[in-house]
């Protein structure tokens, strides 16, 4: 047995305000007893006896579960607020899973797509060669997950999309071992920071020895690696130390600058690396934002290591054997997307068997507008599905009928819905709700958002950017005014990915990564930021001007080229919400405002709540998706297949009766600890895992997907 029943493990406390959580674990090998629990709340050393307004939202999540476990009556007419990807891919699983729901989807705009925008642009060379580009005006491309990697699977999702939807032919990909440089502009000049692909050895292993080694000349005379030895130092001396113990784990959220600082021993690094990456992502301030509720979220708890120690010390020594952990949200996606015989899965192994070959990024050729267009597509030919755009909805508030009654100034009528899925920016959903004096969810006024200056540019002259091949390059928040006096964020180059496209990797039929007609080299210039604020943004030519100045100065591109250049430019506001310090902890209390004010009837979704990106807006639009549906087929639809699950009945319990719940105010997630999620098996149990999903798929599906010379059935999932 892994863990033997009963055994309770006091992993560690955290603190918020004036209060401290206790938190139990609770290991065990029976299905019935398997989840951790969270004890009750209790004050803290000289806390007071009443929690503060802030300390009331409870966080222990036993408390949601009895809630979201007494399933009502499923809804049957739902509103989505958002016609963007998050609202698009909710409707479209809701269809899937729930296809008797009559959906209607409401927009602002007189568009689909949110911040997806992609603008076909005409111009013209200067020898007179007339053509089109496309100017991606927001998402533009997706990280593939590793082929067979149990890491993250959200971007199963991305491919479950893109074969449903029959976007096999229209997709682009570059591999892994592909030579792709970021760099960062510091402090007047760009640095490569990132190292070359490991499998780039195996192809161009003298290319790939050059690149280490300018890498690690780079660490001793480049400014923007100042400290770097020493700090890193630090973190290894510090991490050995917290793994014996002698070092507390800090539980407290802090910022992902303090937190980083901390683990380095200097703010160096995280000043003029940490920083740059937080503007790529966020557009933010690295002391500011949560890192709590960061990418880093997975890396902060010790209950991995506690749990490996605490199967060490119960296993007999002659069976100890290494521990894999998987992420219990990722399990729950794997095997209902098997149950589904989805092709995505197949997708996933599709370059298994090409060291090196599976993609790294994906994107499409005519744009990422492609797959707003489809989804789009795919909705209007379903008769349950109303899409209206040009809406403006001037209320929400729950109905004694119990359905949410929501207000629209374009119709000029109000409308009763069983379920109403927001994904809307937490301060434009605000004042739908918080309306004089009636104010039930004050905390959507506490999230805050930055605003971007997106400016497209394209040069008739190729390789304007080169030597500096790449993605392209972020700019830290310490880089002297006079070298960044525009705000610039960051600069993509746009052309470069677009070159990285490999024919074997994509659809039949590929011959170019991009449907662009005319040479040349294209950018995208972030401007804004934390840097501006929203009214000191600059818009149209001068926001072009100051995008063409950038360039010039940090890439050195002659003025003259830039008269030639042609530009477009967009204003996104509030497109980037900013996960503060404390952002876990506001959205239990969201939770709890909106459970109380709606009755579970609303839920929101996006990028507000959860991470920012395409992955994680399809993933929570699959979730609020199978919170909303009738319950699914039992897991016995895979009993002739139970032969093979001898050695995973308890972990087959474990992640079919004990998934966390989404909630049905959608935040389930985001409040939850990342800890608690985690599932341990034997490091030799994830074959027979791979086996039974294996086997799961239909077989006559699988061989019909099956590629001659890139799939071979007897390495399907064999990792």
């Amino acid at each position: 047995m892994l863990v033997t029943r009963n055994l309770r493990l006091v992993a560690r406390r955290h603190r918020w305000g004036s209060r401290q959580v206790a938190v139990t674990y609770k290991a065990t090998t029976r299905p019935s007893s398997s989840s951790f629990s969270t004890s009750s709340l209790s004050s803290g050393h000289g806390a007071p006896s009443q929690p503060r307004s802030r300390d009331a939202a409870d966080f222990n999540l036993q408390c949601h579960r009895g809630y979201a476990t007494a399933r009502k009556e499923k809804p049957t007419h739902i509103a989505i607020l958002g016609g963007g990807l998050t609202g698009l891919a909710t409707a479209y699983y809701i269809t899937r899973y729930f296809p008797s729901a009559k959906i209607t989807i409401y927009e602002k705009s007189k568009r689909l797509g949110g911040w997806v925008d992609t603008e076909r642009v005409a111009v013209k060379t200067p020898d007179g060669r007339e053509g089109f580009v496309n100017f991606e005006r927001g998402a533009r491309m997706v990280k593939a997950p590793m082929a067979g990697s149990w890491k993250n699977l959200d971007g199963l999702l991305f491919w479950d999309l893109v074969y449903s939807l029959e976007l096999q032919d229209k997709y682009r990909a570059a591999p892994r071992a592909t030579d792709v440089g970021s760099y960062i502009y510091y402090p007047d000049h760009l640095v490569r920071v990132s190292p070359p692909s490991r499998f780039l050895f195996f192809r161009h292993p003298i290319s790939y020895l050059r690149q280490i080694g300018q890498l690690i000349i780079g660490l001793f005379t480049e400014p923007v690696f100042k400290d770097s030895f020493s700090s890193l130092l630090h973190y290894w001396l510090s991490r050995n130390a917290r793994k014996k113990g002698t070092l507390p784990n800090k539980e407290v959220d802090v910022s992902t600058g303090d937190f980083l600082a901390e683990r380095m021993g200097s703010r160096s690094l995280v000043d003029n690396v940490g920083s740059a990456l937080i503007h790529g992502i966020y557009g933010g301030d690295i002391w500011k934002l949560s890192v709590d509720s960061s990418p880093l979220r997975w890396r902060l708890r010790p209950k991995q290591r506690q749990l490996k120690q605490l199967a060490k010390a119960e296993l007999p020594k002659a069976k100890r054997e290494k521990l894999t952990f998987f992420r219990e949200p990722d399990l729950e996606l794997l095997f209902s997307l098997a149950a589904e015989h989805s092709r995505g899965i197949f997708q996933w192994c599709r370059h298994k068997s090409y060291k090196g070959q599976h993609p790294a990024w994906v994107w499409f050729q005519d744009g990422f507008s492609t797959l707003i267009d489809a989804v789009a597509a795919e909705l209007r030919k379903n008769p349950n599905v109303t899409i209206k755009l040009n809406q403006n909805i001037t209320s929400l508030d729950y109905h004694a009928s119990d359905a949410v009654a929501l207000t629209s100034a374009t119709d000029k009528k109000t409308v009763l819905y069983d379920k109403v899925i927001s994904t809307l920016f937490a301060g434009s959903l605000s004042p739908l709700i918080n309306q004089g004096d009636r104010c039930p969810a004050p905390t959507l006024k506490e999230i805050k958002a930055v605003s971007i200056q997106l400016v497209n540019l394209w040069y008739p002259t190729p390789g304007l950017n080169h030597p500096f091949r790449g993605f392209g390059y972020l700019i830290p928040q310490t880089v002297p005014w006079e070298q960044n006096p525009e705000g610039a964020l960051g600069v993509l180059f746009d052309s470069d990915r677009e070159a990285y496209f490999d024919q074997s990797l994509s659809g039949s039929g590929q011959h170019t990564g991009t449907s662009d007609t005319v040479p040349g080299t294209k950018f995208t210039v972030m401007l804004g930021g934390h840097l501006m604020g929203e009214n000191e943004l600059p818009t149209g030519q001068q926001a072009i001007d100051m995008a063409k100045s950038v360039l010039e100065r940090h890439l050195g591109i002659p003025p003259e080229e830039s008269a030639q250049a042609v530009g477009s430019t967009k204003t996104c506001r509030n497109c980037i919400p900013q996960h503060f310090v404390g952002h876990r902890m506001r959205m239990a209390e969201l939770d709890s405002e909106l459970q109380q004010a709606f009755r579970g009837k609303l839920a929101v979704i996006g990028g507000s709540y959860q991470l920012p990106g395409v992955l994680p807006s399809l993933r929570a639009a699959w979730d609020i998706a199978k919170e909303v549906s009738p319950d699914k087929t039992s897991p016995t639809v895979f009993a002739d297949r139970w032969s093979k699950l001898k050695t995973l009945d308890e972990f087959w319990d474990i992640v079919m009766k004990t998934s966390k719940p989404v909630l049905p105010t959608g935040l389930g997630r985001a409040i939850s600890d990342p800890g608690d999620m985690l599932r341990p098996l034997k490091y030799s149990n994830r074959r027979v895992l791979a086996d039974f999903l294996r086997t799961a798929i239909n077989r006559e599906a699988f061989d019909r997907q099956k590629t001659p010379g890139v799939i071979e059935e007897n390495k399907f999932l064999e990792k």
